[in-house]
């Protein structure tokens, strides 16, 4: 026990002047809250691009599906033969793929909504 007093005694921290005080305890609170500030910003940014991320890929895989079911294509290539096929399968499991599809979104949307945000008292 002696050897901690000891040690509390030797690196005691400078105490500043009456009147700087309470100047370095607002320019530190207000370094905490920007801070704060910063964290609470880049959240939400990050919040924001995952839902556009998530938006544009729902968007350019219902506008590749519709491009697949309506494109008219002539057997021939082996491409073309492939874009057949697909079209061939999803056209028989359409109804399933869109149910799919809009079950993925509302779980992903309801994720990104729905995450408990951590409240701290400071």
């Amino acid at each position: 026990m002696n050897d901690i007093e000891q040690f509390l005694k030797e690196n005691k921290p400078l105490e500043p002047a009456e009147g700087n005080f309470m100047i370095e305890v607002n320019s530190r609170l207000e370094a905490v809250e920007a801070v704060k500030r910063a964290v609470s910003a880049e959240r939400s940014r990050s919040r924001a691009l995952l839902l556009a991320a998530l938006a544009s890929g729902l968007l350019l895989g219902c506008i590749i599906t519709a491009i697949i079911m309506l494109h008219p294509v002539a057997p021939g290539s082996l491409g073309t033969q492939f874009i057949v096929r697909l079209s061939m399968f999803l056209q028989g499991w359409a109804r399933y793929i869109i149910m799919l599809l809009i079950a993925g979104g509302a779980i992903a949307l309801g994720l990104a909504f729905a995450s408990p945000r951590r409240e701290r008292q400071v």
